[in-house]
């Protein structure tokens, strides 16, 4: 399967999980809550893998793929870093169904800008070129 539609499909997922979550608290329903915390984590755990498995076939070097994997290993962990602490202030000062609405909106930036990249992005054989 290619790896750069699985991601824009979760992407696509993801935007429409947040919206439960928004629709969980308008209904005050922990079950609602609870089956968008599960969807969300499922996208994540299909999500997490293609992302790391993808830059090999983006980065062609030998060098180069290892700086990639560096540099996105640091920028994930960042994110998780700086993102939660912005998005318990961002919370505190826009409200829970904005920051959702803003979590959906980023989700269609990272699918549109995962389909912006052009290739065929599924596993090749180790002694394969990238297509």
């Amino acid at each position: 399967y290619d790896r750069r539609q699985i991601m824009c499909v979760l992407d696509c997922t993801g935007a429409v999980v947040a919206w439960l979550y928004i629709l969980s608290y308008y209904l005050g329903s922990i079950y609602a809550l609870y089956v968008a915390t599960l969807l969300q984590m499922t996208v994540a755990a299909l999500y997490e893998p293609s992302r790391t498995a993808i830059v090999p076939s983006l980065v062609i070097e030998e060098d180069g793929l290892k700086k990639a994997m560096t540099i996105s290993g640091l920028a994930w962990s960042v994110m998780q870093a700086v993102g939660s602490s912005m998005g318990g202030l961002l919370t505190q000062w826009v409200g829970i169904q904005t920051c959702f609405a803003f979590d959906s909106l980023s989700y269609l930036v990272s699918a549109l800008f995962i389909w912006k990249i052009r290739g065929r992005y599924i596993p090749v054989e180790p002694d394969e070129e990238p297509q």
